[in-house]
């Protein structure tokens, strides 16, 4: 998408139909097409990583044009997409994870804040380790090693907002 734009990629993967149309309207159709029942992502957490990245790659855009232009301002930044995707998949998996026990320690009117904390901390965790270690592209998030790697970092986020008990 970042070299060739948005047209393009959309007829390349069959979505042509969605070309002309609003940029929301483009990116929930996206998100529809991927996400339905027994689509590619029909789990509820990738589903919801994948809103919230589509949200976070267009907030600066309203237009297919102005999204497109700013994809092609960093072409090669598609690592970093994912590594935001993927921490997005994971935040997503901690809060529904762990939510009850975090509500349990923590007061009601402290919880927003600390699910925030834990997306940032989540996103420094896979950009400045996960990364590091593999290829995140080449994990199959349905597989036992993706579910080792979210509770690690499920675990090390409890440990460090909330501590070790």
């Amino acid at each position: 998408m970042a070299s060739s734009g948005l047209g393009p990629t959309l007829t390349s993967f069959g979505l042509g139909d969605l070309i002309g149309k609003p940029l929301q309207d483009i990116l929930d159709a996206i998100l529809d097409r991927l996400c339905e029942d027994g689509g590619l992502l029909d789990d509820a957490a990738v589903t919801e990583a994948m809103a919230r990245t589509l949200d976070e790659l267009s907030k600066d855009a309203e237009t297919v044009e102005e999204f497109d232009r700013l994809l092609g301002e960093s072409p090669d930044n598609i690592e970093g997409h994912l590594q935001s995707f993927f921490a997005n998949v994971l935040a997503v998996n901690f809060e529904q994870k762990e939510g009850g026990f975090v509500r349990e320690k923590i007061p009601q009117s402290q919880c927003d804040r600390f699910f925030k904390e834990s997306r940032d901390l989540i996103r420094t965790l896979v950009s400045e380790e996960l990364a590091k270690e593999r290829d995140l592209s080449s994990i199959d998030w349905k597989s036992p090693e993706a579910l080792s790697i979210a509770d690690q970092i499920n675990q090390e986020v409890l440990n460090i907002l909330i501590g070790d008990e």
